[in-house]
């Protein structure tokens, strides 16, 4: 048996704690070499929300959005190919959406007709953006959701095949 010795310098550390239960879920660098950092924080035993940070490449703070009002276990984050990003979670249900322009200011929302537990949000080279996982929320379906550049729905296909588990993956 070999060993391998690897050394890493670590450039920066933050970490935030806004509310009584904050939990991170992805990361991701962006094109002005800052990072987008988002997860969920919970307010009370019923209230959740979103947390979306974007630091410098440095790991310094440059802003912060929060979204309201969200079912627990999203807040998951995907770089767009503009330097932008979209944060994914899921409200009343629901299926929801919100893309960030690289300054921080929202462009558009997108909320589906059906929602169901996420396991998959990346950005596609078109400029959109892709949402699978188990939607809509049924034992044995596998749902994969299309959005274009403009946060319109291009497509949604969901998959009835028992044999189907949903997509695990994080992009």
């Amino acid at each position: 048996c070999n060993a391998i010795l690897a050394l890493a310098t670590v450039t920066f550390h933050r970490q935030w704690r806004w509310y009584s239960q904050d939990a991170g879920h992805s990361a991701a660098q962006l094109g002005d070499k800052g990072y987008i950092v988002s997860g969920e924080f919970q307010i009370s035993s019923h209230a959740f929300g979103i947390v979306l940070a974007h630091t410098d490449s440095f790991g310094e703070t440059t802003w912060v959005r929060n979204i309201l009002d969200m079912d627990a276990d999203g807040g998951f984050s995907c770089r767009l190919m503009d330097s932008g990003c979209a944060v994914l979670a899921e409200s009343g249900e629901k299926i929801l959406v919100r893309r960030y322009s690289a300054t921080g200011d929202s462009v558009w929302e997108y909320r589906s007709a059906w929602g169901g537990p996420i396991s998959a949000f990346f950005a596609t080279v078109d400029g959109g953006s892709l949402v699978a996982g188990q939607i809509p929320d049924t034992a044995y379906d596998m749902g994969v959701i299309k959005l274009a550049a403009d946060g319109q729905e291009e497509w949604a296909r969901h998959y009835r095949e028992p044999l189907t588990d949903f997509c695990w993956a994080r992009g």
